[in-house]
């Protein structure tokens, strides 16, 4: 007979969570995205509560994302936005890659509820500005820039599109 299976203490399984973690976030800021993706790979393997389970979620879609492998950060991000539909940074993200995929109306719609859940998320209106410049709508790209520039007013990559756009309307 087999001999009963001994379960690790919640404190070990916590342990051995952050320290993947960890070993994860690391790897991804070192742009070691194949070993970041297999890590969050495994934390995604253990137990997890919902809002943690939607982080590994977006950060491997991140990593996805910074690989160019559009279909699977979108994936990715619509996971974190299931286990956590309040994670205005994850439709931010999807957003993103919605609107790198040409995917305008989902792009817009994703950066539309992002600042619905958190109206300070100048990322999101910068997303929605890139959108509308994107499909030449420059009146509604200025206006989502300024608006991006009031919660962050040196945020470098608006200010840069909202001269370029004001330069195309004169």
């Amino acid at each position: 007979s087999t001999p009963p299976k001994v379960e690790e203490s919640p404190v070990k399984k916590s342990r051995h969570l952050e320290k993947t973690m960890l070993l994860a976030l690391d790897a991804h800021s070192g742009h070691d995205l194949d070993t970041a993706i297999k890590l969050y790979g495994d934390l995604l393997g253990m137990r997890l509560q919902r809002e943690i389970r939607s982080m590994v979620y977006n950060h491997r879609g991140m990593a996805y994302f910074a690989k160019g492998e559009l279909p699977r950060a979108i994936s990715d991000f619509s996971r974190a936005i299931h286990y956590n539909p309040e994670s205005g940074r994850s439709f931010t993200n999807r957003g993103l890659c919605y609107r790198l995929s040409q995917k305008t109306e989902k792009a817009l719609s994703d950066f539309a509820t992002a600042i619905s859940i958190d109206p300070l998320q100048a990322d999101a209106y910068f997303g929605k500005a890139q959108t509308y410049r994107d499909i030449g709508q420059y009146g509604k790209a200025i206006n989502n820039c300024k608006k991006s520039l009031e919660i962050n007013p040196n945020y470098q990559p608006a200010i840069e599109l909202a001269r370029d756009l004001e330069d195309k309307l004169l």
